[in-house]
């Protein structure tokens, strides 16, 4: 449709609400600014593509219905009364609206202009624009000079029960709740004495009257306009019945919020505090409210505060306080602690206050302590094992050399038993030192992540370890897995552990069996390693992760308790979960998960 530059364009240009002119194909033919700014698509982007693009795909299959049935009975209708609307933004946001229809008959046919409202954030409007009247959301009166009506949009009939036949001539106080009608009479005359666009009911409680005699709460915007008939008045209506229900819920709300909440006016007083706020400062509510917010910051940082306080509300925004800082606040006993503050502005019918949500973060700062010591002792462990290393391989050597030296002398049994147990325990030792060193090795490995095929890896960790196949006589079996997304090293260094723990431990002269399998989740893979072994009681199937813990006797089977410990690590690096079932009729499965997608 050819857009001219006319009285009409200036006027959707400069609505309040965002205006989309649709065909009956659903075409967008026409968008103005606020269309621009609320769907964060430019007009290019909008003009010439289909309307459901601004639509949640869940209901894009159907909203056609939706449409050839307007286009098939055309009028004024506002939708989504009982039902909640969605739009989409550009970015792919969906956010709740309100949407009124009109339809437009052209030469060219039949279109529909839908107002859009962002009913996430109701701002109030102040529509005076007659050729609009119809498409606005709110309800619209507009009187004369004497306080008649003289039109009225369906909005209107809607929300105070009445046709429009039935208003139109009638004076404006029947709107009005009966008790305020004399006192209207005299503010209504003084608005046309000094007629300006202005917003009713700031600091008061507004009311109107249905036909029924119900009333509720409004809100009311007015609007002059000059004609040959004189001055009349626009006034947009708005039941704000959801509004303070929703202000009751943000109140609840604020009640149950994690975080302390303390609002502020632009003179940095408390007005309002939840109760996590007095948990955390241990103050009472009454000995907040109405104190300057410097009583919850160290006093050596207050005469600061009042500098950083002042200067948000020179340009007040949404933004989180502490990048770079550390902030701290103060208990009523006079103990500080970290804190971090978000600020957020909020605009009252007694100016701009801003609202700050404080959050507590000793137990962090214990959690980075104790991060920052876990890796200090990781580091500590890997310097120990690898410094003992060298010198625990030459008393090897040493002591293979003595035994050795002494094998032509007949030496006593004792000495022969205390030079086999040094030999022994010194095995043990190296054996753990190496372990140690394999444990702290996951944390320093350079991880890169890459697709592999399981398959292949299988395959070169049975190469690894076949000597103990071979050994054992044990039957490894796979077939078909998939190929996934992981640390190749770290990964084979996971199934030749799990695989060399499913050999090792079994009955005496059984052949173990292995069974590798893979199950496909929603987001991850389970792989699986099945034996048929001797099996891990269930008090202990969490146990045998922790460093150092053994099951048996060292008699009985070799080890440090280490490998299962390497094979958790190595699944938390993999954002995983590792785990333990029993294998029917014996044995053990154990089941861990990898992400499908690094």
């Amino acid at each position: 449709m050819p857009i001219e530059n006319t009285w009409y364009e200036q006027l959707v240009e400069h609505a309040p609400d965002a205006l989309l002119l649709v065909d009956s194909d659903g075409i967008i033919r026409l968008a103005n600014h606020q269309a621009e700014t609320l769907f964060e698509y430019s007009r290019e982007e909008l003009v010439g593509n289909n309307v459901d693009m601004l639509v949640p795909k869940s209901v894009r299959g159907h909203h056609h219905v939706h449409r050839d049935g307007f286009f098939m009975s055309p009028k004024s209708r506002n939708m989504g009364e009982g039902s909640d609307l969605e739009g989409v933004k550009k970015g792919g946001e969906k956010f709740a609206v309100e949407i009124s229809l009109s339809p437009v008959k052209t030469d060219e046919g039949m279109f529909v202009v839908a107002a859009v409202r962002d009913a996430t954030n109701r701002q109030k409007t102040q529509n005076q624009l007659r050729s609009l009247l119809e498409t606005a959301p709110d309800a619209m009166v507009i009187i004369n000079s004497g306080g008649e009506i003289v039109l009225v949009n369906k909005q209107t009939e809607k929300l105070f029960g009445y046709s429009r036949e039935a208003l139109i001539g009638k004076k404006v106080e029947v709107l009005i709740p009966e008790h305020l009608r004399d006192g209207h009479v005299g503010r209504r005359d003084g608005y046309f004495t000094a007629p300006r666009v202005r917003e009713m009911g700031a600091g008061q409680e507004l009311a109107g009257r249905r036909k029924d005699g119900s009333v509720f709460p409004i809100e009311i915007s007015l609007s002059p306009f000059e004609s040959d008939e004189g001055t009349f008045a626009t006034a947009a209506i708005r039941d704000i019945t959801s509004r303070k229900q929703a202000e009751d819920q943000l109140r609840a709300v604020l009640e149950t919020a994690p975080d302390a909440m303390v609002i502020i006016d632009d003179t940095g007083t408390i007005t309002l505090v939840n109760q996590q706020a007095e948990a955390m400062f241990d103050y009472q509510r009454s000995e907040l409210v109405g104190q300057p917010i410097e009583i919850l910051i160290p006093e050596h940082l207050r005469n600061r505060h009042k500098g950083y306080r002042g200067g948000y509300f020179d340009a007040p925004k949404r933004r989180e306080m502490g990048i770079g800082l550390e902030l701290s606040g103060r208990r009523r006993n006079g103990t500080t602690f970290p804190v971090e503050i978000s600020l957020g502005p909020l605009n009252t019918e007694h100016g701009r206050w801003a609202t700050a949500a404080v959050r507590d973060l000793s137990e962090r700062k214990r959690v980075e302590q104790l991060e920052v010591s876990h890796r200090e002792m990781e580091h500590f462990s890997y310097a120990a094992s690898h410094d003992l290393k060298a010198p625990l391989r030459n008393i090897v050597s040493l002591i293979d050399l003595l035994k050795e030296d002494l094998e032509e002398i007949d030496l006593p049994e004792h000495i022969q038993d205390t030079l086999g147990l040094i030999s022994t325990n010194t095995g043990r030792m190296h054996s753990l030192v190496q372990d140690l060193l394999e444990f702290s090795r996951v944390d320093r490995h350079e991880r890169v992540f890459e697709t592999v095929d399981l398959n292949e890896l299988l395959h070169e960790t049975c190469e690894l370890i076949e000597a103990d196949i071979l050994s054992a006589n044990a039957d490894v079996r796979y077939n078909s897995l998939p190929t996934i997304t992981v640390d190749r090293v770290l990964m084979r260094q996971l199934l030749q552990n799990l695989l060399t723990n499913a050999i090792k431990f079994q009955p005496p002269g059984q052949r173990p069996i292995v069974d590798v399998s893979v199950k496909e989740l929603e987001d991850d893979w389970e792989i699986a390693v099945a034996d048929n072994g001797v099996g891990i009681s269930k008090e202990y199937k969490e146990q045998v992760f922790q460093v150092f813990s053994r099951l048996h006797d060292l008699q009985e089977y070799e080890g440090n308790g280490i490998g299962l410990a390497i094979c958790k690590k190595i699944v938390d690096i993999h954002h995983g979960q590792i785990g333990i079932s029993d294998n029917s009729p014996q044995g053990t499965t154990f089941h861990f998960t990898v992400a499908k997608r690094a």
